[in-house]
């Protein structure tokens, strides 16, 4: 009934090519991402687990790992490496009459109610003025984030019919 896991994920993810840009001036040149790393790509990712189910009771807890990950393909802005964690348990009852499988369960993420960057909403070519390949400032702008529920909860009661 108890299954204890664990993965590992390393992801070597680059960018092959210099991006065409325009300079402040209005003049044509290429931003320096050849070999920067690609946006939305940790390098590494792990997570911890255990799971037990007797068919009628179940749970499951995990913590997770994620690596820094860029928002601009110049690698100038970036989020963090986190960590989240997660825990659901319910029970799965007796069909009764018509109601075939009835359960109810309760997940909750992020115990620990921190606060972090989870993820890169939009990307941007790069956040600061960088200087081109032929010597152009290309201007930047902010990339934008999903942000962390700091803890959440939910009851849920299904069945099948």
């Amino acid at each position: 009934h108890l299954r204890p896991y664990v993965t590992f994920e390393y992801l070597h993810s680059t960018i092959d090519n210099n991006i065409a840009a325009t300079t402040i001036g209005g003049t044509s040149d290429y931003l320096p991402t050849k070999g920067k790393t690609a946006i939305r790509s940790p390098h590494e990712m792990a997570g911890i687990g255990i799971d037990y189910d007797d068919g009628s009771f179940w749970f499951s807890g995990q913590v997770k790992y994620v690596g820094k990950q860029y928002a601009t393909f110049t690698n100038d802005n970036a989020i963090p490496q986190y960590i989240t964690n997660n825990v659901g348990m319910g029970y799965r009852f007796h069909n009764a009459g018509f109601l075939k499988s009835p359960q109810i369960q309760l997940n909750m993420q992020n115990l620990t109610g921190a606060k972090f960057r989870s993820g890169v909403y939009g990307f941007t070519t790069n956040a600061n003025a960088t200087k081109g390949i032929f010597g152009g400032t290309i201007a930047g702008s902010a990339p934008s984030y999903y942000l962390q529920v700091p803890f959440s909860a939910m009851v849920t009661l299904s069945t099948g019919f």
